[in-house]
């Protein structure tokens, strides 16, 4: 019966836990129970482990230059006439190959 009801409450203690520690938690936690009491008044003890994002902290930045390397293509007209995707996947239509338009009906 004992061991039900720490069951039951771990979610809650669990949850206390880590609002009193202020931590937001990354994955599920280990849970090591370190004592289980046999009878009524003896003390519970356990630990909950957790996994934690690293807290990500800055060097100096500020004032530093970055090179920009320049590309050269050889032959042909390179112009691009469409917009460009970030991915590198060209967005722009010619008329050859332009999907043909769909009638809208209001």
């Amino acid at each position: 019966m004992i061991a039900e009801a720490i069951r039951e409450a771990l979610p809650e203690w669990y949850e206390s836990a880590l609002l009193d520690a202020g931590v937001t938690p990354i994955g599920d936690p280990d849970i090591d129970m370190v004592s289980t009491p046999e009878d009524e008044g003896e003390p519970l003890s356990f630990k909950f482990e957790v996994g934690v994002r690293p807290v990500a902290k800055l060097g100096e930045y500020k004032g530093l230059e970055v090179g920009k390397e320049e590309k050269e293509v050889e032959g042909g007209d390179h112009r691009h006439r469409g917009r460009a995707d970030p991915r590198g996947v060209s967005r722009g239509w010619s008329r050859s190959t332009a999907p043909p338009k769909r009638a809208t009906r209001y």
